[in-house]
Protein backbone atom coordinates (compact mmCIF):
# COMPACT_ATOMS: atom_id res chain seq x y z
CA UNK A 1 0.00 0.00 0.00
CA UNK A 2 2.68 2.44 1.03
CA UNK A 3 4.79 1.68 -2.06
CA UNK A 4 1.84 2.30 -4.36
CA UNK A 5 0.80 5.63 -2.88
CA UNK A 6 4.31 6.98 -3.29
CA UNK A 7 3.64 7.09 -7.03
CA UNK A 8 0.72 9.51 -6.67
CA UNK A 9 2.84 12.71 -6.65
CA UNK A 10 4.75 11.39 -9.68
CA UNK A 11 1.44 10.73 -11.42
CA UNK A 12 0.36 14.32 -10.81
CA UNK A 13 3.68 15.55 -12.19
CA UNK A 14 3.25 13.35 -15.26
CA UNK A 15 -0.22 14.75 -15.86
CA UNK A 16 1.17 18.28 -15.75
CA UNK A 17 3.82 17.34 -18.33
CA UNK A 18 1.14 15.89 -20.63
CA UNK A 19 -0.95 19.06 -20.34
CA UNK A 20 2.04 21.27 -21.13
CA UNK A 21 3.14 19.14 -24.10
CA UNK A 22 -0.38 19.09 -25.55
CA UNK A 23 -0.70 22.87 -25.34
CA UNK A 24 2.76 23.32 -26.87
CA UNK A 25 2.00 21.13 -29.88
CA UNK A 26 -1.40 22.77 -30.34
CA UNK A 27 0.26 26.20 -30.42
CA UNK A 28 2.69 25.05 -33.13
CA UNK A 29 -0.12 23.76 -35.34
CA UNK A 30 -2.10 26.96 -34.80
CA UNK A 31 0.87 29.10 -35.78
CA UNK A 32 1.25 27.18 -39.03
CA UNK A 33 -2.44 27.58 -39.87
CA UNK A 34 -2.41 31.32 -39.18
CA UNK A 35 0.69 31.77 -41.31
CA UNK A 36 -1.02 30.08 -44.26
CA UNK A 37 -4.24 32.02 -43.66
CA UNK A 38 -2.36 35.32 -43.93
CA UNK A 39 -1.48 34.35 -47.50
CA UNK A 40 -5.07 33.46 -48.33
CA UNK A 41 -5.52 29.87 -47.20
CA UNK A 42 -8.95 29.05 -45.70
CA UNK A 43 -9.12 29.46 -41.95
CA UNK A 44 -12.24 29.06 -39.85
CA UNK A 45 -12.99 32.02 -37.61
CA UNK A 46 -15.99 31.98 -35.33
CA UNK A 47 -18.08 35.11 -35.80
CA UNK A 48 -19.37 37.32 -33.03
CA UNK A 49 -23.11 37.86 -33.07
CA UNK A 50 -24.41 41.28 -34.04
CA UNK A 51 -26.24 41.56 -30.72
CA UNK A 52 -22.98 41.06 -28.83
CA UNK A 53 -21.15 43.63 -30.95
CA UNK A 54 -23.93 46.18 -30.54
CA UNK A 55 -23.83 45.70 -26.76
CA UNK A 56 -20.12 46.60 -26.78
CA UNK A 57 -20.95 50.09 -28.12
CA UNK A 58 -22.06 51.06 -24.62
CA UNK A 59 -18.43 50.82 -23.45
CA UNK A 60 -16.16 52.73 -25.86
CA UNK A 61 -12.43 53.13 -25.38
CA UNK A 62 -11.43 55.38 -22.49
CA UNK A 63 -10.98 58.98 -23.58
CA UNK A 64 -12.40 58.30 -27.03
CA UNK A 65 -13.99 61.41 -28.54
CA UNK A 66 -17.12 60.36 -30.41
CA UNK A 67 -17.89 62.96 -33.06
CA UNK A 68 -20.68 60.98 -34.66
CA UNK A 69 -22.36 57.59 -34.47
CA UNK A 70 -23.63 55.46 -37.33
CA UNK A 71 -27.25 54.67 -36.49
CA UNK A 72 -28.80 51.26 -37.11
CA UNK A 73 -30.78 52.29 -40.18
CA UNK A 74 -27.77 53.83 -41.94
CA UNK A 75 -25.65 50.84 -40.96
CA UNK A 76 -28.04 48.39 -42.61
CA UNK A 77 -29.04 50.62 -45.56
CA UNK A 78 -25.39 50.85 -46.63
CA UNK A 79 -24.80 47.14 -45.88
CA UNK A 80 -22.00 48.12 -43.52
CA UNK A 81 -22.46 44.86 -41.65
CA UNK A 82 -21.16 43.10 -44.76
CA UNK A 83 -18.31 45.61 -45.01
CA UNK A 84 -17.47 44.81 -41.40
CA UNK A 85 -17.34 41.11 -42.26
CA UNK A 86 -14.89 41.88 -45.07
CA UNK A 87 -12.63 43.84 -42.74
CA UNK A 88 -12.92 41.48 -39.80
CA UNK A 89 -9.88 39.22 -39.57
CA UNK A 90 -9.82 39.44 -35.78
CA UNK A 91 -9.11 36.33 -33.76
CA UNK A 92 -10.80 37.42 -30.52
CA UNK A 93 -14.07 39.00 -29.47
CA UNK A 94 -12.12 41.84 -27.88
CA UNK A 95 -10.63 42.70 -31.27
CA UNK A 96 -13.95 42.33 -33.11
CA UNK A 97 -15.61 44.70 -30.64
CA UNK A 98 -12.82 47.25 -31.11
CA UNK A 99 -13.17 47.08 -34.90
CA UNK A 100 -16.95 47.39 -34.66
CA UNK A 101 -16.58 50.47 -32.47
CA UNK A 102 -14.16 52.00 -34.98
CA UNK A 103 -16.79 51.68 -37.69
CA UNK A 104 -19.78 52.92 -35.72
CA UNK A 105 -18.38 55.37 -33.16
CA UNK A 106 -16.65 57.87 -35.43
CA UNK A 107 -13.77 60.19 -34.64
CA UNK A 108 -13.15 62.96 -37.17
CA UNK A 109 -9.42 63.10 -36.61
CA UNK A 110 -6.32 61.26 -37.83
CA UNK A 111 -5.72 57.78 -36.44
CA UNK A 112 -1.94 58.09 -36.24
CA UNK A 113 -1.47 55.44 -33.56
CA UNK A 114 -3.45 52.91 -35.56
CA UNK A 115 -1.48 53.62 -38.74
CA UNK A 116 1.79 53.33 -36.85
CA UNK A 117 0.70 49.93 -35.54
CA UNK A 118 -0.18 48.77 -39.05
CA UNK A 119 3.24 49.85 -40.29
CA UNK A 120 4.95 48.12 -37.36
CA UNK A 121 3.22 44.79 -37.97
CA UNK A 122 3.90 45.03 -41.69
CA UNK A 123 7.61 45.45 -40.97
CA UNK A 124 7.66 42.67 -38.34
CA UNK A 125 5.67 39.70 -39.68
CA UNK A 126 7.12 37.28 -37.12
CA UNK A 127 5.91 39.42 -34.22
CA UNK A 128 2.57 39.91 -35.92
CA UNK A 129 2.15 36.13 -36.17
CA UNK A 130 2.97 35.67 -32.48
CA UNK A 131 0.39 38.30 -31.60
CA UNK A 132 -2.22 36.56 -33.75
CA UNK A 133 -1.56 33.26 -31.99
CA UNK A 134 -2.12 34.88 -28.60
CA UNK A 135 -5.37 36.49 -29.72
CA UNK A 136 -6.57 33.24 -31.28
CA UNK A 137 -5.96 31.46 -27.99
CA UNK A 138 -7.93 34.20 -26.26
CA UNK A 139 -10.73 33.29 -28.63
CA UNK A 140 -14.32 34.36 -29.14
CA UNK A 141 -17.05 34.74 -26.56
CA UNK A 142 -20.34 36.48 -27.25
CA UNK A 143 -21.59 38.84 -24.54
CA UNK A 144 -18.33 38.30 -22.66
CA UNK A 145 -19.01 41.38 -20.46
CA UNK A 146 -15.30 42.20 -20.18
CA UNK A 147 -15.82 45.88 -20.97
CA UNK A 148 -18.83 46.03 -18.67
CA UNK A 149 -16.93 44.52 -15.72
CA UNK A 150 -14.04 46.95 -16.18
CA UNK A 151 -16.42 49.92 -16.45
CA UNK A 152 -18.45 48.82 -13.39
CA UNK A 153 -16.39 46.47 -11.17
CA UNK A 154 -18.84 46.75 -8.28
CA UNK A 155 -18.11 46.12 -4.62
CA UNK A 156 -15.04 44.60 -2.95
CA UNK A 157 -15.35 40.82 -2.57
CA UNK A 158 -14.11 38.88 0.44
CA UNK A 159 -13.28 35.19 0.78
CA UNK A 160 -10.12 34.88 -1.34
CA UNK A 161 -7.93 33.43 1.49
CA UNK A 162 -10.59 30.79 2.23
CA UNK A 163 -10.82 29.72 -1.42
CA UNK A 164 -7.04 29.47 -1.72
CA UNK A 165 -6.82 27.39 1.47
CA UNK A 166 -9.49 24.98 0.23
CA UNK A 167 -7.76 24.70 -3.15
CA UNK A 168 -4.37 23.94 -1.60
CA UNK A 169 -5.64 21.30 0.83
CA UNK A 170 -5.88 18.39 -1.69
CA UNK A 171 -2.36 19.14 -2.94
CA UNK A 172 -0.94 19.14 0.58
CA UNK A 173 -2.68 15.84 1.27
CA UNK A 174 -1.05 14.24 -1.78
CA UNK A 175 2.42 15.12 -0.60
CA UNK A 176 1.60 14.00 2.95
CA UNK A 177 0.58 10.48 1.86
CA UNK A 178 4.10 8.97 2.04
CA UNK A 179 4.42 10.13 5.65
CA UNK A 180 0.90 9.46 6.98
CA UNK A 181 -1.00 7.34 4.41
CA UNK A 182 -4.27 6.70 6.24
CA UNK A 183 -4.82 10.18 7.63
CA UNK A 184 -3.68 11.93 4.45
CA UNK A 185 -5.87 9.80 2.15
CA UNK A 186 -8.88 10.28 4.43
CA UNK A 187 -8.40 14.04 4.48
CA UNK A 188 -7.79 14.01 0.72
CA UNK A 189 -11.11 12.29 0.02
CA UNK A 190 -12.97 14.66 2.35
CA UNK A 191 -11.36 17.76 0.82
CA UNK A 192 -12.00 16.60 -2.76
CA UNK A 193 -15.66 15.81 -2.08
CA UNK A 194 -16.15 19.09 -0.23
CA UNK A 195 -14.51 21.15 -2.99
CA UNK A 196 -16.56 19.48 -5.71
CA UNK A 197 -19.84 20.01 -3.86
CA UNK A 198 -18.95 23.55 -2.81
CA UNK A 199 -17.75 24.53 -6.30
CA UNK A 200 -20.83 23.02 -7.95
CA UNK A 201 -23.18 24.89 -5.64
CA UNK A 202 -21.34 28.17 -6.17
CA UNK A 203 -21.27 27.67 -9.93
CA UNK A 204 -24.98 26.91 -10.00
CA UNK A 205 -25.90 29.99 -7.98
CA UNK A 206 -23.46 32.35 -9.70
CA UNK A 207 -22.88 30.78 -13.10
CA UNK A 208 -23.27 33.90 -15.24
CA UNK A 209 -20.82 35.97 -13.20
CA UNK A 210 -18.24 33.16 -13.15
CA UNK A 211 -18.64 32.56 -16.87
CA UNK A 212 -18.13 36.21 -17.70
CA UNK A 213 -15.09 36.75 -15.51
CA UNK A 214 -13.26 33.86 -17.18
CA UNK A 215 -12.92 35.82 -20.43
CA UNK A 216 -11.58 38.88 -18.64
CA UNK A 217 -9.05 36.66 -16.86
CA UNK A 218 -7.84 35.40 -20.23
CA UNK A 219 -7.66 38.95 -21.60
CA UNK A 220 -5.31 39.98 -18.80
CA UNK A 221 -3.26 36.81 -19.26
CA UNK A 222 -3.00 37.53 -22.99
CA UNK A 223 -1.84 41.06 -22.21
CA UNK A 224 0.83 39.67 -19.90
CA UNK A 225 2.12 37.41 -22.67
CA UNK A 226 2.08 40.27 -25.17
CA UNK A 227 4.09 42.44 -22.78
CA UNK A 228 7.05 40.09 -23.27
CA UNK A 229 7.13 40.70 -27.02
CA UNK A 230 9.20 43.53 -28.51
CA UNK A 231 6.14 45.49 -29.64
CA UNK A 232 5.94 49.22 -30.20
CA UNK A 233 3.59 49.42 -27.19
CA UNK A 234 5.59 47.11 -24.96
CA UNK A 235 6.27 49.63 -22.20
CA UNK A 236 2.63 50.69 -22.01
CA UNK A 237 1.60 47.05 -21.79
CA UNK A 238 4.12 46.30 -19.06
CA UNK A 239 2.92 49.16 -16.90
CA UNK A 240 -0.78 48.44 -17.36
CA UNK A 241 -0.52 44.68 -16.83
CA UNK A 242 1.48 44.82 -13.58
CA UNK A 243 -1.56 44.54 -11.27
CA UNK A 244 -2.89 41.54 -13.22
CA UNK A 245 0.19 39.37 -13.75
CA UNK A 246 -1.10 36.55 -11.55
CA UNK A 247 -4.03 35.99 -13.89
CA UNK A 248 -1.83 33.95 -16.22
CA UNK A 249 -1.91 31.10 -13.71
CA UNK A 250 -5.71 31.10 -13.69
CA UNK A 251 -6.04 31.61 -17.44
CA UNK A 252 -4.19 28.39 -18.21
CA UNK A 253 -7.23 26.43 -17.08
CA UNK A 254 -10.09 28.89 -17.58
CA UNK A 255 -10.57 28.17 -21.28
CA UNK A 256 -13.78 28.34 -23.28
CA UNK A 257 -14.88 24.78 -24.15
CA UNK A 258 -14.71 23.96 -27.85
CA UNK A 259 -15.52 20.26 -27.70
CA UNK A 260 -12.46 19.42 -29.79
CA UNK A 261 -10.00 18.34 -27.11
CA UNK A 262 -9.99 15.68 -24.41
CA UNK A 263 -7.75 18.02 -22.42
CA UNK A 264 -10.76 20.28 -21.85
CA UNK A 265 -12.35 17.55 -19.73
CA UNK A 266 -9.27 17.41 -17.51
CA UNK A 267 -9.23 21.20 -17.18
CA UNK A 268 -12.92 21.21 -16.32
CA UNK A 269 -12.32 18.83 -13.41
CA UNK A 270 -9.33 20.88 -12.28
CA UNK A 271 -11.53 23.98 -12.22
CA UNK A 272 -14.02 22.28 -9.95
CA UNK A 273 -11.49 20.54 -7.72
CA UNK A 274 -9.35 23.61 -7.03
CA UNK A 275 -12.16 26.23 -6.99
CA UNK A 276 -10.43 28.15 -9.77
CA UNK A 277 -13.54 30.00 -11.05
CA UNK A 278 -14.30 31.26 -7.54
CA UNK A 279 -10.70 32.34 -6.97
CA UNK A 280 -10.61 34.06 -10.36
CA UNK A 281 -13.87 35.89 -9.73
CA UNK A 282 -12.88 37.34 -6.36
CA UNK A 283 -9.34 38.18 -7.45
CA UNK A 284 -10.31 39.84 -10.74
CA UNK A 285 -13.17 41.93 -9.36
CA UNK A 286 -11.00 43.21 -6.51
CA UNK A 287 -8.04 43.95 -8.79
CA UNK A 288 -10.18 45.71 -11.39
CA UNK A 289 -11.80 47.82 -8.71
CA UNK A 290 -8.37 48.83 -7.38
CA UNK A 291 -6.75 49.30 -10.81
CA UNK A 292 -9.63 50.27 -13.07
CA UNK A 293 -7.57 52.71 -15.14
CA UNK A 294 -4.94 50.07 -15.94
CA UNK A 295 -7.61 47.49 -16.82
CA UNK A 296 -9.26 49.87 -19.28
CA UNK A 297 -5.88 50.69 -20.78
CA UNK A 298 -5.24 47.00 -21.46
CA UNK A 299 -8.58 46.57 -23.22
CA UNK A 300 -7.85 49.58 -25.41
CA UNK A 301 -4.29 48.53 -26.26
CA UNK A 302 -5.21 44.96 -27.15
CA UNK A 303 -8.25 46.02 -29.15
CA UNK A 304 -6.16 48.50 -31.15
CA UNK A 305 -3.61 45.79 -31.96
CA UNK A 306 -6.21 43.47 -33.40
CA UNK A 307 -7.80 46.27 -35.41
CA UNK A 308 -4.41 47.15 -36.91
CA UNK A 309 -3.68 43.54 -37.86
CA UNK A 310 -7.18 43.06 -39.28
CA UNK A 311 -6.96 46.17 -41.48
CA UNK A 312 -3.45 45.26 -42.59
CA UNK A 313 -4.63 41.83 -43.70
CA UNK A 314 -7.62 43.28 -45.57
CA UNK A 315 -5.42 45.73 -47.47
CA UNK A 316 -3.48 42.81 -48.92
CA UNK A 317 -6.57 41.95 -50.98
CA UNK A 318 -7.03 45.48 -52.35
CA UNK A 319 -5.55 46.88 -55.53
CA UNK A 320 -5.82 50.48 -54.33
CA UNK A 321 -5.73 51.83 -50.78
CA UNK A 322 -6.66 55.42 -49.97
CA UNK A 323 -5.74 57.13 -46.74
CA UNK A 324 -8.05 60.05 -45.78
CA UNK A 325 -6.52 63.47 -45.16
CA UNK A 326 -8.10 65.65 -42.48
CA UNK A 327 -8.39 69.41 -42.91
CA UNK A 328 -9.74 72.30 -40.85
CA UNK A 329 -12.23 73.45 -43.49
CA UNK A 330 -14.81 70.73 -42.88
CA UNK A 331 -16.90 68.79 -45.35
CA UNK A 332 -15.96 65.70 -47.35
CA UNK A 333 -14.35 65.57 -50.75
CA UNK A 334 -13.37 62.45 -52.61
CA UNK A 335 -12.40 61.31 -56.07
CA UNK A 336 -13.49 58.08 -57.74
CA UNK A 337 -15.27 56.64 -54.70
CA UNK A 338 -17.34 53.45 -54.82
CA UNK A 339 -19.04 51.03 -52.46
CA UNK A 340 -16.72 48.10 -51.66
CA UNK A 341 -19.49 45.50 -51.95
CA UNK A 342 -20.42 46.27 -55.57
CA UNK A 343 -18.83 43.87 -58.03
CA UNK A 344 -18.98 46.30 -60.97
CA UNK A 345 -19.41 49.81 -59.54
CA UNK A 346 -19.10 53.21 -61.16
CA UNK A 347 -16.67 55.43 -59.29
CA UNK A 348 -17.94 58.94 -58.55
CA UNK A 349 -16.43 62.14 -57.26
CA UNK A 350 -18.03 63.38 -54.04
CA UNK A 351 -18.30 66.91 -52.64
CA UNK A 352 -20.12 67.19 -49.33
CA UNK A 353 -20.30 70.44 -47.37
CA UNK A 354 -23.80 71.16 -46.08
CA UNK A 355 -25.50 69.24 -48.86
CA UNK A 356 -24.52 66.09 -50.69
CA UNK A 357 -23.63 65.91 -54.35
CA UNK A 358 -21.97 63.24 -56.44
CA UNK A 359 -20.58 63.68 -59.93
CA UNK A 360 -20.52 60.63 -62.20
CA UNK A 361 -22.12 58.80 -65.07
CA UNK A 362 -24.52 55.90 -65.32
CA UNK A 363 -24.09 52.99 -67.70
CA UNK A 364 -26.49 50.08 -68.25
CA UNK A 365 -25.82 47.18 -65.93
CA UNK A 366 -23.81 49.26 -63.49
CA UNK A 367 -24.72 50.95 -60.23
CA UNK A 368 -23.46 54.15 -58.69
CA UNK A 369 -22.36 54.32 -55.09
Amino acid sequence: MEGNVNWIPLGILGLMVVIWATKFLTAIRLKQKLKKAWDGAPFFRKKDTEESLIASLAYPAKGKTIDSQVDDQTWHDLALDAVFDQLNYTQSSLGAEALYQKMRLLEFQPQDQLHDLEAFFEEHPDLRLKVQVIFNQLGKKNHNMARSIVANPGKHYAGLPLYIALACLPILCLFAIPFEPVGAITLLVISVVFNIVFSSLRNWSNKIRLDNVSYLVRIFASAERLSHLALSQQEELKQAVKPFKKTRILASVLQSPTGTSEMEIILLYLNVLFLLPQIAQVYIYNQVKAYQKEAQKLLDLLGEMEVAISLLRHKRDLEVVCQPVFTETGGIEGETLYHPLLSNPIANDVHFQKTWSSVGTMRPGNRPI
